[in-house]
């Protein structure tokens, strides 16, 4: 991502799972952009991995919010409608979601889709939408 470099972005990573360093890893930041989703080819429970990616979706948040961030923007898919989603869609076409048919290939998805969904509700929650 040199481009972005050049363009005085900084790029950082963190474990989703660690608050702490999430946190270290924001200090300074001005903005934090999200892209992450889960992604594993055999996820046996999209149920659990909903969880998770709610419990992470939250822990980014509270990270970005310990270091002062101002603005967190989620980066999400088009994958959020399925696989089969034909024609237009408009943001508020239905997404994937806990009662998704659960089949390996669809955790990344799934996932994405419930990242935005937690986005949405936190914005709401904090009146920043």
């Amino acid at each position: 991502m040199p481009e972005l470099a050049a363009k005085g972005v900084e790029l950082r990573q963190a474990d989703l799972g660690e608050t702490d360093r999430l946190a270290a890893g924001f200090a300074g930041a001005k903005a934090v952009v999200s892209n992450a989703a889960l992604f594993a080819a055999l996820e046996p429970e999209l149920g659990r991995a909903r969880a998770r990616q709610r419990g992470r979706h939250a822990e980014r948040h509270g990270a970005s919010k310990a270091a002062g961030v101002g603005r967190v923007v989620q980066v999400s898919s088009v994958a959020v409608y399925g696989l089969f989603a034909r024609g237009t869609l408009h943001e508020d076409a239905p997404q994937l979601g806990a009662d998704t048919w659960r089949l390996p290939w669809n955790v990344y998805p799934a996932s994405k889709a419930i990242s935005e969904q937690e986005a949405w509700r936190l914005a709401k929650e904090l009146g920043s939408t």
